[in-house]
């Protein structure tokens, strides 16, 4: 096993998109190209490709948190009807407020507007990732 460092050159890509390093999550399979010196390996690219499992997008408002479970509910309207997602969090699901800060599923308030990018397996949802807009409370 390498340990690598990823400084703000380091280029993250997920499936050839830009993405955040706070997106990459432990057992996620990387290919990562690296300059050393001396016994540090700096990251100058980091590439994850897709899992298996087809990753999707919900847009919505929180509706329902339930940190003892650590599931959260999303809700969307499409088309004039409601749509409503449970999501479950796992250790290594990145909660996000813009592009920086990290914050606990506990932090989710009714009402705040959100983006989650998810993975379905077993009948569950497990979300990947969290955005949370800056502008919500």
């Amino acid at each position: 096993m390498m340990n690598f460092h990823v400084d703000k050159t380091s280029a993250i890509t997920i499936n050839g998109e830009a993405k955040l390093f706070a997106e990459l999550a432990k057992g996620d399979h990387v290919r990562i190209a690296y300059g050393s010196s001396g016994s540090t390996h700096t990251a100058k690219s980091v590439d994850r490709r897709k899992t298996g499992a087809k990753e999707m997008v919900f847009d919505g408002e929180v509706v329902g948190v339930d940190a003892t479970a650590r599931t959260f509910t999303v809700k969307r309207s499409v088309g004039g009807k409601v749509e409503e997602m449970k999501f479950h969090v796992q250790p290594t699901t990145r909660i996000y407020v813009g592009a920086e800060q990290e914050f606990l599923v506990e932090q989710l308030r009714k009402g705040d507007e959100v983006s989650v990018r998810y993975e379905s397996a077993s009948g569950e949802h497990l979300a990947r990732v969290v955005g949370k807009s800056k502008r919500a409370t």
